[in-house]
């Protein structure tokens, strides 16, 4: 409580001697000095005030720089305690910027994936629709192959494989100008 009326009595007198105080300011700023220091000198209230640091009143030269010094190191451990963060921090923001980017590109990646799947699917629809309009031909019969019918017939062990033109109607055989697609009888030796 004393602290803060010396503060003001001091304050007071700052004003008083200010140089653009007007005559009537400094009156009153010397009256409300006297007020708050009640009759004590000036240079009471000055060392009253200033012997109510932290280091204490009447506090001797090596106190202070006692204090002086472990401010000091408090103040050095501080900004090194700082600047450890700051490049921890750094280091975090660095591989979180990474990660993000990582995370983008792969997300840039799967968008392009997605887009060409869905231009696939747009062509498949497409190519399936003109398929649908497509009419579907007739099977055709399915032609023989004579060479089939001998391995069938040697297989059955039969002599005599079952002549190709017989399973085929007339027509076809007719198409093919009257005569077997295969004879059994060869007209001339077979020779290698």
């Amino acid at each position: 409580m004393e602290r803060n009326k010396w503060e003001i009595a001091i304050r007071c007198l700052e004003v008083a001697l200010h140089p653009n105080t007007s005559d009537d300011e400094v009156v009153a700023a010397v009256n409300g000095f006297r007020r708050t220091a009640r009759g004590r000198p000036l240079s009471q209230i000055c060392s009253e005030f200033a012997s109510k640091d932290a280091v204490g009143p009447g506090a001797a030269a090596e106190d202070w720089q006692e204090k002086l010094d472990r401010l000091s190191r408090e103040n050095l451990d501080l900004r090194q305690e700082i600047e450890q963060r700051t490049r921890d921090g750094n280091e975090e923001l660095a591989s979180a910027y990474r990660r993000a980017g990582a995370a983008e590109l792969r997300f840039a990646e799967l968008q392009a994936t997605v887009t060409d799947l869905g231009e696939e699917n747009r062509d498949l629809r497409r190519a399936l629709e003109q398929a649908r309009r497509i009419p579907v031909a007739p099977a055709a019969p399915r032609m023989a192959s004579p060479f089939r019918d001998v391995l069938a017939a040697a297989y059955r062990g039969a002599d005599q494989p079952e002549p190709v033109a017989a399973r085929y109607p007339a027509a076809l055989n007719r198409e093919r100008g009257g005569a077997p697609i295969f004879d059994p009888r060869p007209n001339r030796p077979w020779t290698a």
